[in-house]
């Protein structure tokens, strides 16, 4: 799946952020989705359309989450500025 807007993704390993998903209301993968299959990339391509952030979580893949952006440096803002908020839990 392509989207314009999207220049950036970012695939970091965060227990702090992956723990906070529910506590933050991250959007998130379903648990029983393994990292790597079909229907990781079909849950991920539902979560880029429904565009509710521009952050995810994998509960599938521990640790998993993705960022994604315009540009890096957005990108890399908002992982922080979760990373803070979950760090405040």
């Amino acid at each position: 799946m392509q989207h314009p807007a999207i220049h950036c993704v970012i695939h970091a390993h965060s227990p702090i952020i992956w723990q906070a998903s529910n506590a933050l209301n991250i959007p998130h993968t379903a648990q029983d989705i393994p990292y790597g299959t079909p229907g990781m990339a079909e849950a991920v391509a539902n979560l880029v359309a429904e565009k509710s952030s521009g952050l995810f979580t994998m509960l599938g893949h521990e640790d998993g989450v993705i960022a994604y952006g315009e540009d890096f440096s957005t990108t890399l803002l908002l992982l922080t500025n979760i990373l803070n908020a979950a760090k405040q839990i």
